[in-house]
């Protein structure tokens, strides 16, 4: 594939992108690349896809995760 094909496929790189769990439309630029995708994108955002991560790992919820990182004072 060339890069000129590439560049029509996956459209404009601020071209909002819509998240499959959080539902919201965010520019492309949140979303990792995938080569197996349709529009060229993960259907899940960063911030999804890393909340996903934590939950699939650790089994770690949001509220969980928040809380975890409070009482560690926001870092490791």
């Amino acid at each position: 594939m060339t890069g000129m094909t590439l560049g029509l496929i996956m459209g404009s790189i601020n071209a909002p992108v819509n998240c499959k769990h959080c539902i919201r439309a965010l520019p492309s630029t949140q979303f990792s690349r995938s080569q197996k995708s349709d529009n060229g994108y993960y259907p899940y955002c960063k911030d999804c896809r890393a909340f996903k991560l934590r939950q699939k790992t650790y089994g770690l919820g949001e509220g969980e995760y928040e809380a975890l990182l409070a009482t560690q004072g926001y870092g490791c």
